[in-house]
């Protein structure tokens, strides 16, 4: 199976996918749609900045920020292609996305593949302020990258509602 339940350095869960040797044919639609939210959320967020957007982007804040992982999300064989495809274009450095760009990608093609995923802002204040975002599901933040996810404190939480689900 291509999910696994991985630990970062503290000992928290968070869910990898297996990567992707190559793209295939069936895959383009996924790319294509991964590019085109990656470009739009770059686009807007450059004009007029994340907080004026975030409706734009059908995205509602979402209380409580933080969430207590529950049970184990099970993800369809199509779904977890999905995302292993919008991963691992995302992860590309030809892209040069930030963080809130490619999570908004990322949050939108996996409710394209039917998993609600949430985006999550938040902020590390160890040696000096940072933020950073990401996506979780079911509590449980996704990606390749995202191995430490847990020591950011989550500031806001969006998830898809209206036009935008």
């Amino acid at each position: 199976m291509a999910v696994r339940w991985n630990r970062d350095e503290r000992g928290e869960r968070l869910i990898t996918l297996d990567r992707l040797s190559r793209f295939r044919p069936r895959d383009a639609f996924t790319v294509a749609q991964t590019l085109w939210w990656v470009v739009v959320a770059r686009g807007l967020i450059a004009v007029r900045g994340f907080h004026r957007i975030h409706r734009r982007l059908g995205l509602s804040r979402v209380e409580p920020v933080d969430v207590v992982p529950g049970a184990v999300p099970l993800l369809p064989l199509r779904s977890q292609r999905t995302a292993r495809v919008a991963l691992k274009l995302l992860d590309a450095k030809i892209l040069e996305a930030d963080c809130i760009p490619r999570s908004v990608a990322l949050q939108r093609v996996l409710r394209r593949a039917g998993i609600d995923a949430d985006l999550v802002i938040g902020c590390l204040t160890e040696d000096e302020f940072k933020a950073h975002a990401w996506v979780e599901i079911g509590g449980y933040p996704v990606g390749f990258e995202e191995v430490g996810a847990r020591r950011w404190m989550p500031l806001a939480r969006f998830r898809l509602t209206g036009a935008g689900a």
